[in-house]
């Protein structure tokens, strides 16, 4: 499943590029590659964060030795992972509702702080995991968003 997620981020990247240059058919590779990308994150990431594969991730003993915690917070991850993606995808192509943006980077942030502290208490490699996509998520709105005023 890492394979596929790199695969859809460097789609997305190449869609930015595009965008950038206004060459046709940017917008459609952004949508199909973001949004697949927040499919992913949002169906499979109790399996993804959790070292599962997908017919592993089907069999109730796979979930014997994972604690609700962490399952919970892999959940949790996955749904703010893709709400966010999906805001970016939205600012960068003007749609309305992009406000959702503002919505995104509070959520994200206030993931990150909780991931942060929990990954201090548990030097385990599943809060880690879960870290660096929050954190790279939340640099790319926050540079989106650029000025925010109250």
């Amino acid at each position: 499943m890492k394979r596929a997620e790199i695969i859809i981020i460097i789609i997305a990247l190449i869609g930015f590029v595009l965008k950038y240059f206004k060459i046709v058919g940017a917008t459609t590779l952004l949508i199909l590659s973001l949004n697949t990308l927040a499919v992913f994150y949002f169906y499979l990431s109790y399996a993804f964060f959790n070292g599962l594969s997908i017919r592993e991730s089907l069999r109730k003993s796979s979930y014997v030795n994972i604690s609700r915690g962490k399952l919970g917070t892999a959940i949790l991850s996955g749904i703010v992972l893709a709400t966010s993606i999906v805001s970016i995808l939205f600012k960068t192509l003007n749609y309305p509702g992009s406000y959702m943006i503002y919505i995104s980077l509070l959520l994200s942030i206030a993931l990150f702080v909780y991931l942060l502290y929990k990954h201090t208490k548990d030097s385990g490699i599943f809060y880690y995991t879960i870290l660096k996509r929050v954190g790279a998520v939340s640099v790319i709105i926050l540079l989106m968003v650029g000025n925010i005023t109250i």
